[in-house]
């Protein structure tokens, strides 16, 4: 289980004071690169130094539950549910920053792609080994 402490900020509420559906999306994409980041080890956002960072989205599943208001802290957990050949399938909640409160909930599938053909392409396994051991977590309640 990952993880990521995050905040809303103004600009990214609707009129209704209510962060935008997009704009949770976008958190979930700065978690999922906070994640990468920690398990590979990565220092500097380079896909030529991390060729498993060339992934395009196949899926995206996400469950509103309810809104998340105001200018405030909230949490992102991932954890890896599926890793297959080129795909990798992570599930998201976000939450109140205390955990009480669930928003949203969904999955994220990525495939990778070869950085010369950008045709779908196996992982390397440094990148196979550490997120398998992911794959094995549960969500904690």
């Amino acid at each position: 289980m990952f993880t990521y402490h995050t905040r809303t900020h103004f600009d990214e509420l609707d009129a209704q004071w209510i962060l935008h559906h997009s704009r949770q999306i976008a958190h979930v994409e700065r978690a999922q690169q906070a994640l990468f980041d920690e398990v590979m080890g990565m220092t500097v956002f380079d896909p030529h130094a991390f060729p498993d960072l060339n992934v395009v989205v196949k899926r995206l599943e996400v469950d509103y539950l309810r809104p998340l208001r105001g200018v405030r802290p909230f949490t992102i957990r991932l954890r890896v549910s599926g890793l297959r050949a080129c795909v990798l399938t992570t599930g998201f909640e976000l939450l109140s920053a205390d955990g009480a409160e669930l928003y949203s909930r969904g999955e994220r599938e990525v495939c990778k792609l070869s950085m010369r053909t950008m045709e779908p392409t196996l992982w390397t396994d440094v990148f196979r080994e550490r997120y398998e051991r992911l794959r094995h977590e549960e969500w904690k309640s």
